[in-house]
């Protein structure tokens, strides 16, 4: 069977995809990955196979040109619930995220990828929630398709509300704003709108049931094995540690560009500086020099891979981006989360600290007093913050691995055909 994976244009969606195109792959299955000239070297570091479609999107200009703004009551899509949304609210949310979100990462390969899945034919597309041109990729050439998730899913359950409230307007506001796009992109090549273009055939979904968000839609549950990306553990990570570690990440991309995330590194290695613990800040893109005088607890490194890092440590702190997150929830580390209210960053923060598992606070509310104090309980062996951390860990193993969902793929072909 061809499959062929259509992520939307961040490395880290990539990243997030890679364990499914790959478990694919040993199922038998021939892989394509789809990937915009800024992403294909991430699909091949992979090792899998990429064609190269369409332009890159401007998301990173508009990050490093308004990212300071980028949290706000219009891009806060945390409470996607109809008893703290109106109308209003909803409507404005999607006349925004289209043009400034989903439209940059689906318009700018849209037709290239319509004319490569039209040409190779696959059996099966398999999309990231933010990549609608995944969907109108596959009904342009018949394909099935299956959304993949990496995200609490607020976008479904906003979509929930969204109808829900458009039930209650006067026949006079028919607004409609991402079914419209949507329709627009199928009209190009003939193509009528239904709603399994939003929702995928099925959803795959990469989130645990305690943290995600209930709903209709049909998903089939799936355990997240850690990948990070191409890389090498270094020898400082092969032995154990001596004292419990604590890591520091500023290295996700979004953390950088928009510049939500923590107290300047400086004041975190202070408040961190006499606690019985080792530290290990791992900088990204940060530079060296935004450190400052770093303790004798503190090892700082430019980066190490998280599948690796994050097993041997007693607790992290972090923005709230998937990747860490995820391989943190399944690896028991307890985590201080600090999420701008942005996508699902919060509201996974927030139902990660419900269950025990971590702590959330907000950039504006975290002091460094608090910091110290959440990370002492964090890395109690003993504590409740521990238990709960490893019994979501549990959650974790205990869903379908990517291989057995992959063997699953031919059955749901049939179905949605």
């Amino acid at each position: 069977m061809k499959i062929l994976f259509v992520p939307s244009a961040e490395p880290s969606h990539v990243v997030a995809m890679a364990t499914t195109a790959w478990a694919a792959c040993v199922a038998g299955h021939d892989v394509r990955v789809a990937a915009s000239p800024a992403v294909v070297d991430t699909v091949v570091g992979a090792g899998l196979t990429a064609v190269e479609v369409g332009a890159d999107h401007g998301m990173g200009e508009i990050l490093q040109t308004h990212g300071a703004a980028i949290e706000n009551e219009i891009a806060d899509w945390s409470e996607p619930f109809i008893d703290r949304q109106d109308w209003e609210s909803v409507l404005i949310k999607y006349q925004v995220a289209i043009p400034y979100g989903l439209a940059l990462y689906a318009e700018p390969v849209l037709d290239d990828l319509v004319a490569f899945a039209r040409s190779w034919q696959p059996d099966l597309v398999v999309w990231d929630q933010l990549a609608y041109a995944g969907p109108v990729a596959a009904r342009a050439c018949g394909a099935a398709h299956a959304r993949l998730l990496w995200m609490v899913d607020v976008y479904s359950s906003m979509r929930e509300t969204f109808l829900a409230l458009a039930a209650q307007q006067p026949s006079t506001r028919t607004e409609d704003p991402l079914r419209e796009w949507i329709t627009g992109l199928l009209s190009r090549y003939g193509l009528d709108f239904d709603d399994a273009v939003l929702t995928g055939d099925v959803t795959i979904d990469q989130i645990p049931p305690s943290i995600q968000l209930p709903s209709d839609t049909d998903r089939v549950m799936m355990r997240y094995v850690p990948y990070n990306g191409r890389s090498v553990i270094p020898n400082w990570l092969l032995s154990p540690p001596e004292r419990p570690r604590v890591c520091i990440t500023g290295s996700t991309s979004f953390g950088t560009d928009t510049g939500g995330g923590f107290l300047p590194f400086s004041e975190c290695l202070a408040a961190l500086a006499d606690i019985d613990a080792e530290v290990v800040v791992t900088l990204g893109r940060t530079d060296r020099s935004e450190i400052g005088p770093v303790p004798a607890n503190v090892r700082v490194v430019d980066f190490a891979p998280f599948s690796a890092l994050l097993p041997t440590c007693a607790a992290v702190i972090h923005h709230g981006g998937f990747g860490t997150w995820a391989t943190a929830a399944s690896s028991g580390v307890p985590q201080l989360i600090i999420p701008i209210r942005h996508g699902d960053l919060w509201i996974r923060g927030e139902r990660t600290a419900a269950v025990g598992a971590a702590v959330n606070r907000h950039p504006s509310a975290l002091t460094a007093a608090d910091l110290r104090e959440s990370v002492t309980r964090l890395i109690d062996p003993d504590g409740d913050h521990r238990r709960a951390a490893v019994a979501l860990a549990d959650e974790i193993a205990g869903l379908p691995a990517p291989a057995a969902v992959a063997e699953r793929f031919g059955s749901l072909v049939e179905t949605a055909v």
